[in-house]
């Protein structure tokens, strides 16, 4: 029996091919959501990091870059916004 649902995506050339698969296997979901969602959206650690680099600009290095990384309102793709609902 294959734990594999169906697949949502593949990519494939030359190089390098990938494919976005759907698991049958709920211990799987679970992990996900609980830890791997955790860990993947992980604010505290995020302010955690800012705070470290605030004292950046000191060296010469641009802080808003670093800033800018940190908090990002960039939309999630599909697969990131699915791991949110769960």
């Amino acid at each position: 029996m294959s734990l594999i649902e169906k697949t949502v995506y593949k990519y494939e050339n030359e190089r390098k091919q990938y494919r976005g698969l759907v698991l049958k296997n709920p211990e799987f979901n679970d992990y996900l959501k609980d830890r791997v969602n955790k860990r993947f959206f992980d604010a505290s650690g995020s302010l955690n990091l800012q705070k470290l680099f605030e004292d950046v600009s000191q060296t010469g290095f641009n802080s808003d870059l670093i800033k800018s990384a940190f908090t990002s309102d960039e939309i999630p793709l599909d697969w990131k916004k699915n791991m949110m609902k769960k």
